[in-house]
């Protein structure tokens, strides 16, 4: 009776045995497929839905436009992408202007507005304004010849490497630039803040203790995930890295400015991922700054074709007055074309949304 009492013990305990490993091999398969599936993936994860239902287009308002250098491939990504607008990838610098854009010309000739970026000098990083009699007489010169709709002041006003006065200095700028803008109706605009500091400047705006789960759910959705994991472990503006928390004050210290400008609309750039990010920075931007929106610089760090169509809805959405694509390869983000004009994943999502909103440009 004992031997049989064991051995029935033992047969339930192999069998047990069976089963349990027969278990840790399925979760050991499953986790391992979930680990292939995520690095497939480009970071930081869409956390909105890849597709999103279109609103009623309006088909003779297209805002979008082509950051690109010029050329015979990159006219025909502009006739393929069906863009209304075209940034020179170069500033116009009004100390060392010539009276001759070749890049505005070759818009021009293919029949796209240019969204031009006036900068003060050629030299990187721009300086401040020297001779203020020369430049306004050369902008005026440009914009009597060229005729934009709107300009740029400057690019990315808040980053050191690009514009090396202070608020201060920037503020003048854009009361000299928009002054001559204004006298001809073209519209005025700032340079365009960087990703990096609106995205910590929306951030920054979250941090407190009643909404700290709200800044880090931002951060994880927005930045890369090394930064975003620090970011979630800070409690106040403090304890970023010193870079951070001056992007966050000039940043700050520029919006308060803007408000009492003459700037016609807000502009920054945009190279993050998720749709729920934009759309959360630019209800954010419209308060801070008191201005509508543009955005004269899009791109992607990932190579995201669904990513696409959620952004360009935000875009229209949020009543962007223009949004400028950067349709080419740079050391930090990847374009919409390949170097002989066709078309990658991403810019034939993006043509798919601009032929079914619009019509030709």
């Amino acid at each position: 009776m004992k031997d049989k009492f064991f051995k029935d013990r033992l047969f339930y305990a192999a069998g047990f045995s069976v089963i349990l490993l027969c278990l840790l091999f399925i979760v050991f398969l499953l986790t391992t497929t979930h680990r292939q599936t995520i690095s497939k993936l480009p970071l930081p994860f869409l956390s909105s839905s890849p597709r999103t239902v279109l609103s009623s287009p309006d088909p003779h308002n297209n805002p979008f436009g082509l950051l690109l250098s010029s050329g015979a491939s990159s006219a025909k990504a502009m006739l393929a992408l069906n863009v209304s607008y075209y940034r020179p990838p170069q500033s116009i610098a009004m100390s060392t202007w010539n009276g001759n854009c070749a890049d505005c010309d070759w818009a021009l000739q293919n029949k796209k507005k240019i969204f031009p970026t006036i900068s003060n000098s050629s030299t990187l990083p721009s300086t401040p304004i020297s001779d203020p009699a020369s430049f306004q007489k050369n902008l005026g010169a440009f914009l009597d010849k060229y005729h934009p709709e709107i300009i740029a002041i400057e690019n990315e006003e808040d980053s050191p490497a690009n514009f090396s006065g202070s608020p201060k200095d920037y503020s003048a700028e854009i009361k000299l630039a928009c002054s001559v803008a204004h006298a001809r109706h073209v519209l005025c605009t700032n340079g365009g803040f960087s990703s990096e500091t609106i995205g910590l400047l929306e951030f920054s705006s979250l941090l407190s203790p009643s909404t700290q789960g709200d800044a880090c759910k931002f951060a994880l959705q927005t930045f890369p995930p090394l930064e975003s994991n620090i970011l979630c472990n800070t409690t106040s503006v403090q304890q970023l890295t010193s870079s951070q928390i001056q992007a966050i004050v000039k940043g700050q210290q520029l919006l308060a400015l803007y408000k009492q400008s003459s700037l016609d609309l807000f502009n920054f750039h945009w190279y993050f991922t998720d749709a729920n990010s934009l759309k959360q920075t630019s209800e954010f931007s419209k308060i801070a700054s008191g201005l509508p929106l543009v955005s004269n610089e899009v791109g992607q760090k990932f190579l995201v074709p669904y990513a696409v169509e959620p952004l360009m809805q935000v875009f229209l959405n949020e009543h962007f007055r223009y949004s400028i694509w950067n349709a080419q390869d740079t050391n930090s983000s990847f374009g919409m074309i390949e170097t002989d004009g066709s078309l990658r994943a991403n810019g034939s999502e993006f043509r798919t949304i601009t032929n079914s909103r619009f019509s030709s440009s």
